[in-house]
């Protein structure tokens, strides 16, 4: 694990813990499921991480049925240590597997990473029962974005085209999608390590103006 890693785990970890902020984006999750849920509805989250979204769903309800998947082992191991109640497992978001589907499956932060969305949304479409929530970049023009480390390992950032990637999902069977701004209610101040700070309420990454969205893709009752 790199060290730009490391410090990303560690603060994903004070989260979990509820030692620092809720973040924006999770408050703004959560206020968009508060408004849909109904005790007893299943939630699965793909993309997990260290189970840093759930201490926001609690909040919700504190006995919500929420299972995690992620495909870091370190991670998962972390999350099994915070919350040894909640059944996480490993998995890949392209690949999901036959389950039963969750009333509500939310995959955060994660397509961008990945060298397309098509094969993720089609296993997320599978495993979704009525409600899908997604955060990642959406803009008019699609950009296919490798960003290096200082170590020369690099991955993917790219911004995809709404229009393309909204209507992958009405083929998939969601029947009503909204897109709306997910901007930043509290500021980031410059650090080396990220290249990120806040502009405004946008997020800036190297050079680029983040267009952060959230999705809300339903299928009918």
């Amino acid at each position: 694990m790199s060290p730009l890693q490391t410090r990303l785990k560690d603060r994903m970890e004070l989260r979990a813990r509820e030692e620092w902020p809720e973040m924006d984006q999770f408050v703004q999750l959560r206020k968009r499921i508060q408004d849909l849920y109904r005790p007893g509805m299943s939630v699965l989250d793909i993309g997990c991480g260290c189970g840093h979204t759930l201490p926001s769903l609690r909040k919700i309800d504190p006995d919500i049925d929420y299972r995690g998947i992620d495909l870091s082992d370190s991670m998962l191991s972390e999350a099994r240590s915070l919350f040894p109640e909640v059944p996480f497992e490993r998995g890949n978001v392209e690949d999901l597997g036959e389950r039963e589907p969750s009333d509500i499956v939310i995959c955060y932060m994660l397509l961008l990473h990945l060298d397309g969305y098509e094969r993720a949304l089609e296993s997320l479409a599978r495993v979704s029962g009525r409600h899908l929530l997604l955060r990642t970049l959406l803009s008019p023009e699609e950009y296919r974005i490798k960003r290096f480390r200082k170590d020369g390992a690099w991955f993917w950032y790219n911004m995809y085209d709404e229009e393309r990637f909204t209507g992958k999902l009405r083929d998939l069977g969601f029947s009503r999608i909204e897109v709306v701004e997910s901007p930043l209610q509290n500021p980031i101040p410059y650090q080396d390590e990220w290249s990120t700070w806040s502009l405004g309420d946008r997020q800036v990454f190297g050079q680029m103006i983040l267009p952060w969205k959230m999705i809300h893709a339903q299928r009918d009752a």
